[in-house]
């Protein structure tokens, strides 16, 4: 079984929870579900595809602003 080193740097959190997610510029809102975040970013699923190097806004039940992150 090969295993793939990991290469963050910043400890990860597990969670559940659930969030919506947002093109930069578009309208139309997905749903997701987070499993993990760290300082600099985090892991959710989406049943929607992310288009490579797009800019995501990040809104959750609990959010005071709206955060983003950077698709890898």
């Amino acid at each position: 079984m090969d295993v793939q080193a990991e290469r963050r740097v910043e400890q990860r959190h597990a969670c559940e929870g659930t969030m919506n997610w947002v093109y930069f510029n578009k309208e139309c809102y997905g749903a997701a579900r987070v499993l993990n975040f760290s300082q600099n970013g985090s892991y959710f699923e989406t049943n929607r595809a992310l288009i490579l190097g797009s800019t995501v806004l990040i809104h959750t039940p609990y959010s005071v602003g709206v955060r983003y992150h950077h698709a890898a």
